[in-house]
């Protein structure tokens, strides 16, 4: 028999979107002063009814109501039985690669964010596991670094700064061919990391997907003021897992900045449309710049795999990179010219962005390895945010130099 609780997350799972983002985690008639925002729970631990009898959680690393809040909202956008919240995306995807044990294998995209591969190949594979990467783009290569000890196929789409797009629904189906068991510790486990597009334009878990990470600090939140990860799924054996093992290393974020995370979902489907309209007036307008040789952007017809994302996702992020004319000086003057556009790193918030990854958060790597994905000094990484479209085009044209 379903619970009062299972059957309101059903019905608000067949809800619209906007509805689902702002309704999604509230309980008033669970609290006592029946509060339409969620209270904020600060208390780490609670009284028990009497010796050996415990209404609740005893502590805070085994939930807290508002942190639960949160979970049920996200779960509602992932389309999942269940959401597990992280400190940071970092320790949400750790809190996937922790589901892996000594001499298993991970594969991961050729163009994983930087600090996603040191985290796996400089701290995660101390335990024994094993990290390869393939291009995500190309399921014959995803396919030739599979291995009899793989467990896991981390996907990264769209990959971030040369934003190419991986068929998730293929991997899922490559990987479901490949196991030999409905054992989720010898499966094939697909993680999707959809930071780029949230679970308000690209659901993972619907297109196959075991896990679905997103970090919470950048679009999801959207204000640039919490860090913060999650990982959803539908699997009641791996939900256990990811609970289990986060009790046990206290990974867990702050009921404060749980409630800032909830807040900034209520707008997450109007900022979406404000920034997809935005960056794909932008794209446009680049690709004419005669400063401009080419520009990234999924929803592009130019794009290598516009089909794909046009057919797994419900839009595009405000994510684009440009590559200008000249070299990587040429680019640093450009960014040094902008008046309201800010030279940052972060993605995904109201204010506008603009950064060199190759200066910046793939400056660690090798010029081999930015070689292999494609990535040159002149390449541009532009964040769209909420400033007046015409406000944040006219700056980017001045800043390179012609209309």
């Amino acid at each position: 028999m379903q619970s009062r609780r299972q059957a309101q997350q059903q019905q608000n799972q067949n809800q619209g979107l906007a509805t689902r983002a702002v309704h999604g985690g509230q309980r008033p008639e669970e609290n006592q002063w029946q509060a339409i925002v969620t209270p904020i729970v600060t208390s780490v631990t609670n009284k028990q009814n009497e010796p050996g009898s415990q209404r609740g959680n005893q502590n805070s690393l085994q939930g807290n109501p508002t942190r639960e809040s949160l979970e049920q909202v996200l779960a509602n956008l992932d389309n999942a039985n269940c959401a597990v919240t992280a400190p940071s995306g970092l320790a949400a995807i750790r809190a996937a690669a922790n589901l892996l044990r000594n001499g298993d294998q991970i594969v991961i995209g050729n163009d994983t964010n930087p600090r996603t591969k040191r985290l796996l190949k400089e701290v995660i594979s101390r335990g024994g596991i094993q990290v390869d990467s393939a291009d995500m783009s190309n399921l014959r290569d995803v396919e030739n670094a599979i291995k009899q000890n793989t467990r896991m196929i981390l996907i990264e789409t769209p990959a971030n700064p040369m934003m190419k797009i991986a068929d998730i629904q293929a991997i899922a189906q490559l990987a479901q061919k490949k196991q030999k068991s409905d054992n989720w510790t010898q499966r094939i486990l697909v993680a999707v990391d959809n930071s780029t597009l949230t679970p308000a334009l690209q659901r993972p878990l619907d297109l196959g997907a075991d896990l679905a990470i997103t970090s919470l600090t950048n679009t999801m939140n959207g204000h640039g003021d919490v860090i913060m990860g999650n990982v959803s799924t539908n699997d009641n054996d791996l939900a256990n897992a990811l609970r289990n093992n986060q009790e046990a290393e206290g990974a867990v974020p702050s009921p404060i900045d749980c409630m800032l995370v909830e807040r900034g979902l209520k707008t997450l489907p109007l900022r979406m449309e404000q920034i997809q309209r935005s960056a794909l007036q932008i794209a446009n307008a680049l690709e004419k710049n005669q400063n401009v040789d080419k520009v990234l952007h999924p929803w592009l017809k130019s794009h290598p795999q516009n089909d794909v994302a046009q057919r797994q996702s419900d839009g595009h992020s405000g994510v684009l990179s440009v590559i200008i004319k000249g070299n990587g000086e040429q680019a640093k003057r450009a960014l040094k010219n902008l008046r309201l556009v800010s030279n940052a790193q972060s993605v995904g918030g109201c204010e506008t962005t603009a950064c060199i990854p190759a200066q910046s958060e793939w400056g660690n790597q090798s010029q081999e390895e930015r070689n292999r994905i494609g990535l040159q000094d002149n390449l541009i990484q532009i964040s769209v945010g909420l400033e007046n479209t015409e406000d944040i085009l006219k700056d980017l044209e001045q800043a390179l130099g012609s209309k």
